[in-house]
């Protein structure tokens, strides 16, 4: 019996525990573009390949959302494009 694939993406709640993180992180990570995530549905998935690297690379203090300026909050452009465009891969 064959293994099953490894999966594309997985749930916010799954990628926190993935990145040991709380769930609102994770969609602060979503927001500010660091996590690539996709809405199926109405359920988010986030990309596991932006979660390692992610875990890789970690967050740049001065990109991340927890930035002094909050300047990562999406505009309303960027928040209508982020749910046009698939992203998870």
């Amino acid at each position: 019996m064959q293994a099953a694939p490894a999966p594309l993406c997985v749930r916010p709640r799954e990628a926190a525990e993935m990145l040991d993180v709380s769930r609102s992180f994770i969609y602060e990570l979503i927001a500010a573009g660091v996590l690539d995530s996709v809405k199926i549905g109405g359920a988010r998935r986030v990309s596991v390949k932006s979660i390692e690297r992610v875990a890789r690379e970690g967050v740049a203090a001065s990109s991340g959302p927890r930035s002094s300026h909050r300047s990562w909050l999406p505009t309303p452009e960027s928040s209508r494009l982020m749910r046009a465009s698939p992203r998870c891969s």
